[in-house]
């Protein structure tokens, strides 16, 4: 058994030293893995031909390890505390991880709930783990039951790699992001009915996290995917001035979304996430004309208007995502429409307007070429928000909002409304819009 460190590599962290027994022999070890999970971390380690394995430089937190190996039963995650001074707190000092073969002729499946985002989980099979003939190459899938989900129901392998291996806490991950967005699920019935495709962890940047590339005469992809994504993809509790909530990065749904929509080339894909996930659309000829959409605001046909660009429906379903669950469907919110590349609105110079009364919101081509990420982040919200005041709010939390905004009326002011807080979500044309008299 090994002691504590409460040394780390820099001032205030600590380093945590792990011994794994209970396996034997040549190369017992090389399938070990030990997973580290917390708050910003998300790190494996492997132990050496001893069994012995070390996470170093922890700074002040709360932190899970758990052992794995293939075949064997092993024990839930332990969680530990990090102090601010680097001092470290938590189930004692038992830091030896006892490792138990399960028999191999027997089926065996165990899960349940401990300190992970994943839970503490171990199998033995009968059957061998599947390989997949991918492009002509045989490979090896990730082990577990997250992985064999993934497999099952999209086609999914997960790849161990050059950039990093596949845990189960990143194969947990990764699946319940898949099943967040809505997307066909294979039929296991046919097993081609989905394209396969092969997951590998990448440890340097790429480009919007995720790098697809698709064999153009099956549709089989090979996907890198950034290592960072999973890091804060799990869903925390936290203290926000005393209160609780939920703390986590959408990085990685961002990415899985640009798979599942072919980076917003696939219509078919896009159209069920907006439909489903946030009840709009952006097929407009399905429900009614653009002269019948338009009659109450700008009244023109549909020659101009055009298809949203691809880049600029992944960051709308991105924005959308990035909303509370509660505000992302809205009911009177229906329609997106793009406008004619250079054509502005005929009666606004904006990038962008909410017809809340004809539901729907219009996009100009300025509104996307802005290359400031948080611009257009604020200005897909602001629009949305139009939607919220009219729909969703009553009289006491519109009072209430107006109050908290700083909002008053203005007789000098066009709008007839000014505040003195510039950076609220709903600026003077909102209040003015749809709240008309005095709070």
């Amino acid at each position: 058994m090994l002691a504590w460190a409460a040394a780390g590599l820099a001032s205030g962290t600590a380093s945590y030293l792990g011994q794994v027994s209970g396996v034997s022999g040549v190369d017992a070890f090389d399938d070990v893995v030990a997973v580290l999970s917390g708050r910003g971390v998300l790190e494996t380690a492997a132990p050496d031909p001893q069994g012995r394995f070390a996470f170093y430089g922890l700074p002040a937190g709360s932190y899970a390890v758990q052992v794995r190996k293939p075949g064997y039963e092993s024990s839930p995650s332990r969680a530990f505390r990090v102090g601010a001074g680097g001092q470290m707190s938590g189930e004692g000092t038992d830091n030896e991880f006892a490792l138990r073969q399960l028999a191999p002729d027997t089926f065996v499946f165990h899960w349940e709930e401990d300190q992970s985002t994943a839970g503490y989980d171990y199998a033995s099979r009968v059957n061998k783990p599947p390989e997949i003939q991918f492009l002509d190459e045989g490979a090896a899938t990730a082990d577990g039951a997250s992985a064999d989900q993934l497999l099952h129901d999209y086609n999914v392998s997960l790849i161990d790699g050059a950039g990093g291996s596949w845990t189960h806490e990143h194969a947990y991950r990764l699946l319940q992001t898949m099943e967040s967005i809505p997307q066909r699920k294979r039929d296991p019935y046919r097993v081609q009915s989905l394209p396969p495709s092969q997951w590998f962890i990448a440890s340097g940047h790429l480009a919007s996290d995720i790098r697809i590339d698709r064999n153009a005469g099956d549709g089989a992809a090979v996907v890198r995917i950034s290592a960072d994504t999973f890091i804060r993809a799990s869903p925390r509790i936290a203290l926000v001035d005393g209160k609780k909530g939920k703390y986590y990065s959408q990085r990685l749904h961002h990415a899985v979304v640009r798979f599942v929509t072919d980076n917003g080339r696939n219509r078919d894909a896009f159209e069920r996430i907006l439909n489903e996930r946030f009840g709009v659309t952006t097929r407009i000829n399905r429900h009614l004309t653009y002269e019948e959409l338009t009659a109450g605001t700008t009244g023109e046909p549909a020659s101009r208007f055009q298809e949203f660009h691809p880049e600029e429906i992944v960051r709308i379903i991105n924005t959308f995502e990035e909303m509370p669950s509660g505000m992302h469907a809205i009911p009177g919110l229906k329609y997106l429409v793009r406008r004619l590349d250079g054509s502005p609105n005929p009666t606004t110079s904006a990038p962008a307007v909410a017809y809340t009364s004809a539901g729907y919101i219009e996009f100009m081509e300025e509104a996307f070429k802005n290359t400031s990420v948080q611009y257009i982040h604020r200005l897909i919200i602001h629009e949305k928000s139009h939607f919220l005041w009219e729909y969703l709010l009553d009289d006491g939390l519109k009072r209430n909002w107006t109050t908290l905004g700083g909002w008053h009326l203005d007789a000098s002011d066009p709008d007839g409304w000014s505040t003195t807080k510039q950076t609220e979500w709903l600026n003077s044309q909102t209040v003015g819009a749809v709240w008309p008299s005095p709070p």
